[in-house]
């Protein structure tokens, strides 16, 4: 049946379905490649029954309607605020699959819902083993991709990753690794176990995954040579079969290789250049916050370059050239939230960028939005001269008593 059917049965049976066969319906279309259906207003019509009767699902039906509604790319944030509240409520009752598959839809829509998160991340280490592999993997992934940091539930899932890493599928570990960089979250033994296992079963990664465990292994500066090897020969005789998205962490990975053993080969060496002109093509959207950390800067009498590219491609929000430093303005993209203490966390990407633009010879000091938003202009005058400090250059009083002029 197609996803079309689906909705044609559901709009001319609307009265005679229950609550599992409204979740049902989500749930097959989604699993039959809905896409296109999502901008079809029977879909919507069907996601609003689902909405108002969601008091009535069971945890499986919250989970088979999250994830479908998800798969069809059909976000419909009142209908994933209710599933969040009736999610939370019967977070107990709840299997393994179904909080793996209810927080994967929430990552992959989009859409926040910190509360279920939080008990989702207290739930899985007293039920870690209940968690199959594609669990594990699907709920680290949708933590990572959602911004979520949860030290407690990533160390469950890596105290029992080595010992069960026969049950992952390449996939699995990819996504399994991926999280745990992402999230900035060391695990020796978990990637170990993936390094380990990745030659024996080379032959059933996609060319995208193998991109993707590379940058794993780069991103959290694996100190062995050899997975970078294995991995890179098979890459460079498939790297056509890799998307732009790939060809950039290749090139990350690439100059960590350079850095780190510069005496020793890497067979995707001879591509540096192509990989360089993925990573560099990237869009570059400057932010507000930005724009007005560089105009405070530039007033106090910091001059520097606005989006510099770097000889090795990385672009510093705001650079000395002739002297290396720099001001990295980080937004909230930037960081994962700890839902226990309400602190933000640097992400793996952000700290993997740090370590190689010092590893070429550059200090960065860093302005975060969370030090900016809601400040005075006077404290920001304060934060902008700590900051310059950290790079040595001093600041007179006088600029900060200054009233800012106007950009």
């Amino acid at each position: 049946m197609t996803p079309e059917a689906i909705l044609t049965l559901v709009e001319q049976n609307a009265n005679q379905f229950s609550a599992r066969n409204l979740a049902t319906a989500v749930h097959r279309i989604g699993k039959l490649g809905g896409r296109n259906s999502r901008q079809d207003p029977r879909l919507a019509r069907l996601i609003e029954m689902c909405t108002r009767r969601i008091g009535d699902f069971e945890p499986q039906h919250i989970a088979n309607s999250a994830w479908g509604c998800a798969k069809t790319g059909f976000t419909d944030k009142r209908f994933f605020r209710t599933v969040a509240e009736e999610a939370l409520r019967q977070i107990h009752k709840f299997n393994p699959q179904g909080m793996a598959n209810t927080v994967w839809a929430f990552a992959t829509a989009g859409v926040t819902a910190d509360p279920f998160f939080k008990a989702v991340a207290a739930e899985v280490p007293r039920r870690i083993g209940e968690f199959t592999a594609q669990n594990m993997a699907n709920t680290v992934w949708a933590f990572a991709t959602a911004r979520v940091a949860a030290d407690p539930l990533f160390k469950a899932v890596a105290a029992e990753v080595p010992r069960r890493i026969g049950e992952f599928k390449p996939q699995e570990m990819v996504n399994t690794v991926w999280a745990f960089a992402t999230a900035s979250v060391s695990s020796d033994a978990l990637f170990e176990a993936v390094a380990a296992e990745v030659p024996r079963r080379i032959g059933n990664f996609s060319p995208q995954d193998m991109a993707n465990t590379a940058w794993a292994f780069a991103c959290v500066g694996w100190k062995q040579h050899q997975i970078f090897k294995d991995l890179g020969s098979s890459i460079a005789a498939r790297l056509n079969d890799i998307n732009e998205t790939g060809k950039s962490q290749l090139y990350l990975v690439a100059l960590y290789i350079q850095m780190k053993w510069p005496d020793r080969d890497f067979p995707l060496s001879i591509s540096l250049q192509s990989l360089r002109s993925a990573y560099t093509r990237r869009d570059s959207r400057p932010s507000q916050l930005q724009r007005e950390v560089s105009t405070l800067m530039g007033q106090m009498g910091w001059v520097h370059s606005f989006e510099h590219e770097t000889a090795e491609g990385f672009s510093i929000d705001l650079a000395q050239p002739e002297s290396k430093l720099a001001v990295e303005v980080d937004g909230p993209w930037h960081y994962l939230k700890d839902l226990s203490s309400g602190e933000s966390v640097v992400n793996g990407a952000t700290r993997f960028k740090m370590r190689q633009l010092r590893s070429f010879g550059w200090t960065v000091a860093h302005i975060s939005f969370l030090d900016w938003s809601h400040k005075s202009e006077s404290e920001r005058r304060q934060l902008v001269a700590a900051k310059l400090g950290e790079l040595g250059i001093s600041v007179e009083d006088k600029s900060l008593a200054s009233p800012a002029a106007q950009p």
